[in-house]
C-alpha cells in the first residue's frame, strides 16, 4: 500500500511538471509574437503622428501665406461724397480704382482697395444674441425673434 501510494505521488508530480513544461513552451512562443505586435503599432502610431504633424505643418504655412497676403494689401481711405469724388478726379484722376481712371495711366497712382464696412453695434440691447429651438420633451419653445431684433438675434437649431 506504501508502494501504490509512492508511485501515485510520483505519476502526480510527473503529470503536474509535465502541464507545467508544457504551459512554459506556449507561453515562451507566444511572448516573441506579443512583442512584434507592440513595435509594429508603435510604428504605426509614429507614422500617424508624422502624417498629422505634416497636415497641420501644411495648414500652418498655408495660414501664414494668407495672412502676409491680407497684411501686404494696402488699404486706402475711399471717398464717400460726391464732392470729395470730384475733387479728387480733378486733382489726380488716377488716384481712385480703375473705373474712374483715365486711359493713361501715371506712375505715382495708388490703387484704390475696398474697405471693411464697420461692425454694426447691437441697437436694442434687450435683444437677444441667439434663441434656442432645439426640441425639447414636453411643451414647445417659441421660435420666433423679437420684434426689433431680426439683424441680432440669430436662432440656434
Amino acid at each position: 500500500m506504501a508502494e501504490e501510494k509512492d508511485r501515485r505521488h510520483l505519476i502526480m508530480r510527473v503529470g503536474v511538471i509535465s502541464i507545467m513544461v508544457i504551459i512554459m513552451f506556449f507561453w515562451v512562443l507566444n511572448i516573441k509574437n506579443v512583442f512584434n505586435a507592440q513595435k509594429e503599432e508603435t510604428t504605426q502610431n509614429k507614422e500617424e503622428w508624422v502624417d498629422i504633424k505634416k497636415d497641420l505643418n501644411d495648414t500652418l504655412d498655408k495660414m501664414n501665406e494668407g495672412l502676409n497676403k491680407i497684411n501686404n494689401i494696402n488699404i486706402v481711405p475711399v471717398a464717400t461724397s460726391s464732392s470729395e469724388i470730384s475733387s479728387s478726379t480733378t486733382s489726380t484722376p488716377n488716384t481712385l480704382s480703375p473705373i474712374f481712371s483715365s486711359s493713361s495711366s501715371s506712375s505715382n497712382s495708388l490703387p484704390v482697395t475696398p474697405t471693411i464696412p464697420p461692425v454694426t453695434e447691437k441697437v436694442n440691447s434687450n435683444c437677444p444674441s441667439y434663441i434656442n429651438c432645439m426640441p425639447t420633451i414636453g411643451e414647445a419653445r417659441a421660435c420666433q425673434i423679437p420684434v426689433g431684433c431680426e439683424g441680432i438675434t440669430q436662432i440656434a437649431y
